[in-house]
């Protein structure tokens, strides 16, 4: 019997069966099938039953005998079709010679693109064998990837898989192929119809400063994982986002914060309606260890973005640097449970703050009674933060992004002279020793009574108050006016003295 009308048209999209693929090509020598993860399933450590479903009549033959129990074939048919198989007929030739499925297309003519038709007429024909196969096949478990199969003879195989534990996978669904057949236009190669479910997200995060934040930040995180195939999903399948923050960041969990989108360009946002979010409108701060919050989607929300099945299926939410930023880095991870099955926290994205402190003290070297001095730290934006001294003098501030910043003492401490100076502070944090390389500067115009110090290589400083205009530093551009004004003072005086000397000499004389 010829088949020739069974596979008409394959040659270009190398497929068959609706989520079946049989691939074009040349002959293998021996009879074999190989089986192939692709990119989206895994093949090592399954176990199948493969079973005889039809036979070449010759090598690379296009004629086809139906080898498996004819009324099991016919009734697989008929629940995949409606269709009833005329009596003394080959059921797979027959099945192939017309349009059966309403759609122009022979019962096998379904194109197997990721993701699988879940209505292709094909589809419901493996699934009506499944149990024929897991009773009359032969068992084998992959050991390899891709693994190839050993098959009696050339010809048709319906392959199921009955692995156990699928861990990290979900099981394949049912699928058939041929041995390489050149008049066929088959490899005897096809990829496994599973999808891998421990491969955790990548997270990512827009907003810092390189890898740095200050507290206050906005952070724009998105979560990518993919959209999965829901082809022979149960219908209470889901697909779950969990993101684990860390102390330092707080999130609105609303809806208008946390949005999904669809398609590798993030360019389908969903709508509101097609996921949930635990817990729903509320501001969460994270921990490290708990989930912060949970974004599910239902299959039936999935079954909507099959057309972009294996993009990208993308979490997105803003959170805000919080005070425990200044203590601890922020980190933050994601995972994806997909049918139940979790892929593990993913890499955390980590980012890191900067602090520094200098020392505020009298003229004298002491640090008591100092504590309301006020200093401000301006960024390049115009933002100000301010600090006060400590019982010791000593001035912190914490929880900066890398940058330079200019500092001011916009109130003395009480009983100090109103005379100041400003500084600048540049912040860079190191990675490798995990703190932050501090560079302290100023100028003569900046610190024009050189109230400023700075230790070895500039990365300490202390700052002074005086409590007289004699405690003065006398160097620097106000000490060297001081001087000339001193010089003048003096010299004014001496002259005075000199001029009256003379008057009283003269008089003497008269």
């Amino acid at each position: 019997m010829k088949m020739r009308k069974l596979f008409a048209g394959l040659a270009a999209a190398a497929t068959l069966l609706g989520g079946m693929a049989l691939g074009a090509g040349t002959a293998n020598a021996a009879e074999t099938i190989t089986l192939n993860a692709g990119t989206h399933g895994v093949v090592q450590g399954h176990t199948f039953k493969v079973v005889e479903l039809a036979k070449y009549l010759g090598t690379n033959s296009a004629e086809v005998q139906t080898t498996a129990d004819r009324d099991t074939v016919v009734q697989a048919i008929k629940t995949a079709t409606g269709k009833d198989v005329p009596a003394n007929t080959d059921p797979l030739v027959w099945a192939q010679s017309g349009d059966l499925n309403g759609t122009g297309n022979p019962l096998f003519g379904d194109n197997s693109a990721f993701p699988w038709g879940s209505n292709a007429a094909s589809r419901a024909f493996a699934d009506a064998l499944v149990n024929y196969a897991e009773t009359n096949g032969t068992e084998a478990t992959a050991d390899a990837e891709p693994y190839e199969l050993s098959v009696p003879e050339a010809g048709l195989y319906l392959i199921v898989d009955t692995t156990a534990d699928a861990t990290g996978t979900q099981k394949s669904l049912p699928i058939i192929v041929g041995t390489a057949n050149t008049a066929l236009k088959m490899t005897g190669e096809i990829d496994v119809k599973n999808q891998k479910t421990n491969v955790p997200p990548t997270k990512t995060v827009t907003g810092d400063t390189n890898g740095t934040v200050t507290v206050g930040d906005t952070l724009h995180y998105a979560i990518e994982g993919e959209v999965p195939s829901t082809t022979g999903l149960a219908d209470d399948y889901t697909y779950v986002f969990k993101d684990y923050a860390s102390a330092g960041l707080s999130i609105n969990t609303a809806k208008t914060n946390i949005k999904v989108y669809a398609g590798d360009n993030a360019n389908t946002l969903l709508a509101d309606t097609e996921y949930t979010v635990d817990p729903a409108d509320q501001t969460v701060t994270g921990n490290g260890t708990d989930a912060t919050f949970t974004v599910t989607l239902t299959k039936d929300a999935l079954d909507k973005l099959q057309g972009v099945a294996g993009q990208k299926l993308t979490v997105k939410y803003d959170a805000t640097v919080t005070d425990d930023a200044k203590t601890n880095p922020v980190t933050n991870s994601a995972e994806v449970v997909n049918g139940g099955n979790s892929s593990g926290k993913g890499t955390p994205v980590t980012l890191y703050s900067n602090k520094f402190e200098f020392t505020k003290q009298w003229a004298d070297g002491s640090t008591t009674g100092l504590e309301k001095a006020v200093f401000s730290l301006t960024d390049a934006n115009g933002k100000t933060i301010t600090a006060s001294p400590d019982a010791n003098g000593k001035v912190s501030f914490a929880g900066l992004e890398n940058g330079t910043y200019e500092v001011s003492e916009t109130t003395v401490a009480e009983g100090a002279q109103n005379v100041t100076g400003k500084f600048t502070v540049t912040l860079t944090y190191n990675e490798q020793t995990k703190t932050t390389d501090v560079q302290f500067a100023d100028t003569p115009t900046s610190d024009p009574y050189d109230l400023v110090k700075f230790g070895a290589n500039n990365t300490t400083a202390t700052v002074t108050n005086v409590k007289s205009i004699t405690q003065l530093p006398l160097t620097g551009a106000a000490g060297i006016a001081m001087f000339l004004v001193l010089a003048a003072v003096l010299g004014g005086a001496g002259a005075a003295v000199y001029a009256k000397s003379r008057r009283t000499s003269a008089a003497l004389r008269a």
